[in-house]
């Protein structure tokens, strides 16, 4: 017998041979004039020049919505008032409060296309809160606000910005953690595999906001390029830390330390080139395998991960944890732990020491990515 439930397989069309509709608008069961005609008959008013015909790129409340590409995109009148909007702030020395929260929640709506972005309202935010006391009083915003607004126009003025609509995909728990100990270095664990750094003379600096809340941040960069390199295709990972502020502040996309904020900035534009995700989660000390070899307590060597480059803006500050002492550490006599390896479990041994690609191929994601997930704005 054969069954009339649709299955929607096929789009429902006006197949009427007497249909007063054009031949575009029969592709359709219905279409905006018999929404305008229900609506006139229950006293509803629709303002006519805000009508949209169908799509499959709509655009909505200044973002539009590539159903087929599945992206969305700031709408090119959006962009174009929001450039305007920055060229008018940055031309004008003074600001009240009420102009800095305007562009705020204008840079802040942008961030849901372009998530790298948050990082970059940190000093906007600052403004704000010194200008809170006196509202209407004109003041200069933070010197630092210049760079981060030269940054949001040279963004918008690249073109069309877009990026994935966000969904529930899998994420991939690569067992990753990282850990920084501020008198002996940084660590990163995946999946029982480590690499650590020994920290050098003179990389703290409260001036410069170098301190274990940055070395923190530190680990938690090279664990994430260090996945890059491991699992190259990977779109959305699961890491571990026990820094609240690092973990958090991910979460966000923003830190008030600047110097954190530094190095939030630098990952987010390398994980935007990478098309990557990351997840942070909390994880207490104790239960942090990378808390070990970051206080100099180092795992066999047969289990190293494989070596990274070191960022440009990092590399004066950290070296190889079995590096020969280097001149600033023999200048200041700094001690440094002997390493204390320990053989790996057997078992261990036949899991792990294997090569990076045969590592990517032996786990498998067990996680979902749910909207509860997204950034806090």
């Amino acid at each position: 017998m054969h069954s009339t439930r649709p299955d929607f397989a096929f789009s429902l069309g006006d197949l009427s041979n007497v249909s007063p509709r054009s031949l575009d608008d029969r592709r359709y069961s219905y279409v905006l004039q018999d929404i305008d005609s229900i609506s006139q008959r229950l006293g509803l008013v629709w303002e006519q020049e805000k009508d949209q015909d169908f799509s499959t790129k709509p655009e909505f409340t200044g973002l539009v919505w590539d159903l087929v590409e599945w992206r969305v995109a700031l709408a090119q009148k959006k962009r174009v008032k929001y450039l305007a909007v920055l060229d008018e702030f940055r031309a004008q020395p003074l600001h009240t409060l009420q102009e800095l929260q305007s562009l705020h929640g204008k840079l802040i709506y942008a961030t849901l296309v372009v998530p790298s972005g948050r990082p970059y309202l940190v000093q906007l935010e600052a403004a704000m809160a010194v200008a809170a006391d006196r509202p209407y009083v004109p003041r200069a915003p933070p010197k630092r606000l210049a760079a981060d607004l030269d940054w949001w126009i040279d963004r918008l003025r690249r073109g069309s910005v877009s990026r994935r609509i966000p969904r529930p995909v899998p994420i991939f728990d690569a067992h990753a953690f990282s850990d920084a100990s501020s008198g002996v270095g940084v660590a990163v664990v995946i999946a029982g595999r480590w690499r650590a750094w020994r920290i050098l003379p003179g990389w703290q600096s409260p001036s410069e906001g170098r301190d274990i809340g940055w070395l923190e941040a530190v680990g938690f960069e090279l664990l994430v390029r260090v996945l890059l390199r491991i699992h190259s295709t990977v779109g959305h990972f699961k890491v571990f830390g026990d820094n609240t502020g690092v973990v958090d502040g991910w979460r966000k996309g923003k830190s008030r330390s600047v110097a954190v904020n530094t190095i939030f900035k630098r990952l987010s534009a390398l994980l935007e080139r990478r098309d990557v995700m990351v997840h942070t989660r909390y994880v207490t000390s104790a239960s942090n395998p990378a808390d070990n070899p970051s206080r100099g307590r180092y795992p066999a060597p047969a289990l190293l991960l494989p070596p990274i480059t070191l960022p440009t803006a990092v590399a004066p500050f950290l070296i190889d944890w079995n590096a020969p002492r280097s001149e600033s550490e023999r200048l200041h006599a700094a001690p440094i732990p002997l390493p204390k390896t320990a053989g790996p479990d057997p078992a261990e041994r036949l899991k792990f020491n294997e090569g990076p690609e045969e590592l990517a191929q032996s786990l498998a994601g067990d996680d979902i990515f749910w909207w509860d997930d997204l950034p806090d704005l």
